[in-house]
């Protein structure tokens, strides 16, 4: 039998193969703070999230400091906590480097890692240099990892964004209509 600090052992595991290291001890439900409604109705809707069994995604969207990384990284820790294998993908380095391999035997396999993890958080999704839209070859990626999601339906994806819904719909409808379809109710932009 498993005792309790077997446990807590495999959860700081998990935290720290996750790629959310530290942050996820600073980024909790409890440590948001919701002073605002717009507040209370992120944190309301991340937390209903959560203990939704049938829930598959949550987006945010929105300007700097609202809260976006904060509140995902309390989603990705809940599914930490509760043993499932959580993968962080911070957009802009990610992406770089899938698209720099995008042509080496070796995409396949790393790609595979945001297709299959139980639960992929993508931070920043489709976050660019300033001053510029995404390109071709980020939105090919972007519908590749979210359309296999879908596909494979009991998959999590938590995905925060300084674009709204409707800038993403403006980039590529393909993949936007993925998202909205996944997201459905847990929905914030």
């Amino acid at each position: 039998r498993e005792c309790e600090c077997q446990k807590i052992r495999n959860t700081l595991k998990r935290a720290k193969r996750s790629g959310l290291g530290k942050i996820i001890t600073n980024c909790t439900f409890d440590k948001f703070k919701a002073l605002e409604n717009w507040q209370l109705e992120i944190k309301n809707k991340a937390l209903a999230f959560c203990n939704d069994d049938n829930a598959k995604c949550f987006f945010i969207g929105g300007q700097v400091g609202c809260g976006k990384t904060h509140i995902c990284t309390a989603i990705a820790g809940h599914y930490i906590k509760a043993g499932a294998e959580v993968k962080y993908m911070l957009w802009c380095d990610e992406s770089k480097y899938l698209k720099s391999i995008a042509n080496d035997n070796s995409y396949k396999d790393e790609i595979e890692k945001y297709k299959t993890v139980p639960v992929l958080y993508i931070d920043d999704f489709l976050k660019v240099q300033a001053g510029t839209t995404p390109s071709e070859a980020d939105i090919k990626l972007a519908f590749e990892i979210i359309n296999s999601r879908i596909i494979d339906n009991d998959k999590i994806t938590i995905i925060s964004s300084e674009k709204i819904l409707d800038e993403i719909i403006d980039y590529d409808e393909a993949t936007m209509s993925r998202i909205y379809q996944m997201a459905s109710k847990y929905k914030l932009a």
